[in-house]
């Protein structure tokens, strides 16, 4: 089996081939005269399996995965596994707004069509896997996370909102804590209010999860709540830390720890997926 990466994907792709023992295939990417995207595979695939490795966050990097998709493809490859450590464009997965697209089913039904199967680590809302004709599995790297934290006494796992609650309940049972959720209502795009917790904090070391950070605005303010609740020590701790603007710094400031995973890499990436490669090559094989 083969590995093949693209270029946001290269660090962990290297690290995952030398952990997994595959052999990684280097890839030529450049643009023509016009800014046209150009990719090519420099080695045969010819009759292998390969993984292809890539995230969808930004525009170029979605269209990147797919040409590279497209290349095993068209170059003989015998099976293709599209490994997405960030899928991107999970966030719209229905209608809310008359108009609106369905960009989730319409990546997802792109990748079904260049590959064999989709495998992901933590996608923003499972009902994006409806859309895919192939198999289309989730990994999650919240058990790896929670144990970053397992030494700093961690009496709560909490969550943001109800929507992440998954997440803190998963955490709770690694650690062995109760896990509870904030309660937020988003009033539009930029403000959202929260309800007064009916849960004691006071004296606690609590550990702040979620799938996704952003612009930050939800976990700072989630964090302020559990501080004037009394809460002791507060970690923050992310499958996909995005961080625009540097909010990953601002979290940093105001918080015990920040980590997140190297999906997207970033100063704060202190958990590789790479080292969950037992767990990841047992869904591919």
């Amino acid at each position: 089996m083969f590995l093949v990466s693209t270029k946001n994907c290269t660090n962990a792709a290297i690290e995952i081939s030398n952990k997994a023992d595959l052999h990684f295939i280097m890839t030529e990417v450049k643009r023509f005269p016009d800014e046209e995207l150009y990719v090519r595979i420099v080695e045969s695939v010819k009759g292998s399996e390969v993984i292809a490795i890539g995230n969808t966050r930004e525009d170029s990097e979605a269209l990147e995965f797919v040409l590279l998709l497209n290349a095993l493809r068209e170059n003989g490859a015998s099976k293709v596994i599209a490994f997405l450590p960030y899928f991107g464009y999970a966030r719209q997965h229905m209608i809310y707004k008359p108009g609106e697209a369905i960009s989730s089913m319409v990546l997802t039904e792109i990748l079904s069509k260049y590959s064999d199967e989709i495998l992901t680590i933590n996608i923003h809302d499972n009902s994006t896997m409806k859309y895919s004709e192939k198999k289309f599995r989730v990994i999650s790297m919240v058990k790896p996370l929670a144990k970053y934290f397992s030494g700093n006494d961690i009496g709560m796992v909490i969550a943001p909102d109800d929507g992440a609650m998954q997440l803190a309940e998963e955490a709770g049972k690694v650690l062995h804590v109760e896990s509870r959720h904030l309660d937020k209502k988003r009033i539009d795009s930029i403000t959202v209010s929260y309800s007064e917790a009916k849960f004691n904090v006071a004296g606690k070391n609590i550990l702040l999860i979620d799938d996704i950070i952003s612009t930050g605005g939800t976990i700072k303010k989630s964090i302020k709540i559990l501080r004037e609740m009394g809460a002791n020590k507060i970690y923050v701790g992310a499958i996909h830390g995005i961080f625009i603007n540097n909010s990953g710094d601002d979290i940093a400031g105001i918080c015990d720890e920040l980590a997140v995973t190297d999906t997207i890499y970033s100063r704060y990436s202190k958990i590789k997926i790479s080292d969950s490669i037992e767990e990841i090559m047992s869904e591919v094989v």
